[in-house]
């Protein structure tokens, strides 16, 4: 089904974002080594805006315009949970909007201005001289228009992943999802793999998540990043409960420029592309679905570095 193709990617790529923690420590030098925390340049926080050009219905005049703001980050450092444990967790919010013109006669959507607040957590295991690393995560996500809110606004998402060290420059492993567990609950697995041939040059695959990165210099870094683009949320229309679904595949090149100590200016131009749109009801059928043609997507960021 579309929609759970939907759910996976979306679930796989906020899981690929959990396996970068335990995927760049393995590649780091541990504690013990060096003194500090072994998960390098993670973002302590980050803001972004993004927005794409009106994309048509394949079978219809139609056409729909996303704008959304995003904001997120790091609630501290990796906690010491003993026995080589440890937990990081970290907070994100969306802001979506969701434009429809040339709207016709009868639809079952309109114009939305939807919400997600996420809270994540990270527990990962690695043990000094071993190339193992164990991880897990949760996260338990409200996602809706902020209308008439109750139990159907909250989804609950579960990780489990392994990898291993093969060398300094490269790690692989194998990520496991559960999505909307006790609802409507999808299992789907996912590749995890870090190769780091030098100091300037990642490269990384987690699911359907692409990040690769040169550092030209100190303060200049380019990257080409690919990721599902979309997400799904409980809308109050007219007092029936509805599940909007909206999933696409976005690749950008980024700029990341340095504007001061760790704080970083991004800029990216892309293109956004397989969109597809579903609206249901509260029973699970489907009101409306349509896919959506290509178009120009653009972001523009800050970034604060840690660790």
């Amino acid at each position: 089904m579309v929609f759970d193709r939907v759910r996976a990617v979306l679930g796989l790529i906020l899981f690929g974002t959990c396996s970068l923690v335990f995927a760049q420590s393995s590649l780091a030098p541990s504690e013990d080594e060096e003194g500090k925390s072994s998960i390098p340049r993670f973002d302590l926080l980050r803001m972004r805006y993004e927005s794409d050009e009106a994309r048509g219905f394949d079978r219809s005049n139609m056409e729909l315009e996303r704008m959304q703001f995003a904001v997120g980050g790091f609630l501290g450092r990796p906690i010491n949970l003993g026995s080589d444990w440890k937990m990081i967790s970290f907070l994100n919010y969306k802001y979506t909007e969701l434009d429809f013109d040339r709207m016709t006669m009868g639809v079952p959507f309109e114009d939305q201005e939807l919400h997600e607040a996420s809270l994540n957590g990270v527990v990962f295991r690695q043990v000094a001289g071993s190339s193992w690393t164990y991880g897990a995560w949760g996260r338990v996500r409200f996602s809706s228009d902020a209308q008439d809110v109750n139990g159907d606004d909250f989804f609950y998402d579960l990780g489990l992943g392994a990898g291993y060290r093969v060398n300094d420059q490269f790690f692989a492993g194998l990520a496991f999802v559960g999505l909307e567990i006790g609802r409507d609950s999808l299992y789907v697995p996912g590749p995890v793999v870090m190769w780091t041939p030098s100091e300037d040059f990642r490269f990384g695959v987690m699911g359907p998540l692409l990040i690769s990165s040169w550092e030209v210099s100190d303060s200049w870094t380019l990257a080409l990043r690919g990721a599902p683009s979309g997400g799904t949320w409980n809308v109050d229309e007219n007092g029936a409960s509805h599940d909007y679904d909206l999933s696409s595949y976005v690749i950008r090149l980024h700029t990341e420029h340095r504007l001061r100590d760790q704080l970083w200016l991004s800029l990216g131009v892309g293109y956004i592309f397989g969109g597809d749109f579903e609206v249901r009801d509260s029973s699970g059928d489907r009101l409306f679905q349509d896919d959506l043609e290509g178009g120009l997507s653009f972001s523009i960021g800050l970034r604060l570095r840690a660790w």
